[in-house]
């Protein structure tokens, strides 16, 4: 930590204490610079003490950039204090996700953003669609709008939407919302949209055409969209998506054949593909596609008919690979994920839960992936535990964080407790999901 850093750190202690003269600190906290009190604002937003007074000292109304994400303190005293201080008229940048404002709370916060670029208001269930309209309205600007799992954002919401920053609006995440699809087709008029995200807009069936910037997209759970539907989106701009998420979809094997077939020989942008669930798709086909993905990072084929085939032509033509996941694809066997394991040595986060995978996969993965973070082997009939106990005596995997054994019956409770024991940034989840302690 900088000097500057430990310093503000102090002041944030000092400024939270029962022991401190709150009233003084504060009117010299309130003379800092401004980058000074922003900082001082990051360590102040942890603390489940902070009061108004502070808080007012130490906003500025010349913030650009404020995260509210992961505030512990009062939310009615940091609103008091952003009305207090017009903290609003400045910032560009609005984080306030997974926190729990109220209705009024949020017509204060998003009252008067002139400045606003981005508003990641995520997992607020009391956001609806007036809030929307304040935001909208007043933000001209406004080119990211992140209103993820909000479920009383409808269909005016995407009205205002459109009516007032049609021509700016690039990103718009609404998964989750109680949007129809006559609300989403308006967005049709959003000419500039490079990400959109319906996911589980269970009231969807149709899309938006003419979206031709489009680079990211995200339909999982949209089994209602016909797949002529789906390909009126995808095919124009195929080649230059980068991320595209079509799990539970009605794509069909022979729409995605002809999806492959627009890049010719590959396809030099795509890094995140997800086609979990899209029972149609063939083995023999996804195999023949993955060698025009040599750039994926993430690939998701959850509950897919694959065989071994589609791993040795994934572990030789995607070797950036950082997420894996193939859980509930019965067909593989270790002969395949052993293959995967040698050849993909940069992943991540793999889950591998209800495969046939045993323990010479589960070591072999362990040894060669030594960035490997996250690990989830759910339901694993075939594993014994060998493995961990090559973790504790040769001390792979050092990089580890999470280990999901749940529903694995051949895997002793004391191995576990055995190798938490010597790992205690391990976190090991047990046969009920439990998480299992030394």
């Amino acid at each position: 930590m900088s000097l500057q850093a430990s310093c503000l750190l102090a002041l944030a202690d000092a400024l939270t204490s029962s022991t401190t003269d709150v009233d003084t600190f504060a009117a010299a906290t309130s003379s800092l610079p401004v980058h000074l009190r922003h900082g001082l604002w990051c360590f102040l937003k942890v603390k489940d003490t902070c009061s108004r007074a502070v808080l007012t000292a130490v906003l500025s109304d010349e913030f650009e950039d404020v995260h509210v994400t992961g505030y512990k303190g009062d939310l009615a005293a940091f609103v008091d204090a952003w009305r207090d201080t017009n903290v609003g008229c400045s910032v560009a940048t609005l984080t306030l996700s997974s926190l729990p404002w109220t209705a009024a709370d949020l017509f204060v916060i998003l009252d008067a953003l002139p400045q606003l670029r981005l508003l990641d208001a995520a997992y607020v269930n009391a956001l609806h669609d007036e809030h929307v309209r304040s935001v909208v309205a007043s933000a001209p600007m406004l080119c990211e709008l992140r209103l993820s799992w909000c479920s009383l954002v409808t269909d005016a919401a995407i009205r205002h939407i459109v009516a007032h920053v049609s021509e700016t609006l690039q990103v718009l995440f609404i998964p989750g919302s109680a949007v129809t699809t006559h609300g989403v087709l308006q967005l049709a008029a959003c000419k500039q949209l490079r990400q959109l995200n319906l996911q589980a807009c269970d009231r969807v069936d149709g899309l938006p055409l003419g979206l031709d910037h489009l680079t990211h997209i995200d339909v999982r759970g949209l089994s209602c969209v016909p797949n002529d539907t789906l390909m009126a989106v995808l095919e124009p701009v195929w080649p230059q998506l980068c991320h595209v998420s079509l799990g539970e979809s009605s794509l069909s094997g022979s729409a995605w054949v002809q999806l492959v077939a627009t890049t010719h020989t590959r396809h030099d942008h795509l890094t995140h593909l997800d086609l979990s669930w899209c029972f149609q798709l063939e083995a023999k086909a996804l195999a023949r596609s993955l060698p025009a993905f040599s750039r994926l990072q993430v690939l998701k084929l959850r509950c897919l008919d694959l065989n071994d085939d589609v791993l040795f032509v994934m572990a030789t033509t995607c070797p950036d690979l950082r997420k894996l996941n193939l859980a509930r694809c019965r067909y593989v066997t270790d002969d395949g994920l052993c293959h995967i394991a040698k050849h993909c040595t940069r992943l991540e986060v793999v889950d591998l839960s209800w495969s046939i995978a045993s323990d010479r996969t589960v070591r072999t993965l362990l040894s060669h992936a030594i960035s490997l973070q996250r690990l989830s082997l759910q339901g694993c009939k075939a594993l014994h535990g060998a493995f961990l106990d090559a973790m504790r005596i040769d001390k792979i995997a050092t990089r580890l964080t999470h280990l999901d054994l749940s529903w694995v019956d051949g895997v002793a409770t004391e191995t576990v407790q055995a190798l938490v024991a010597q790992l205690p940034t391990l976190e090991v989840l047990g046969y009920y999901g439990e998480r299992i302690l030394h």
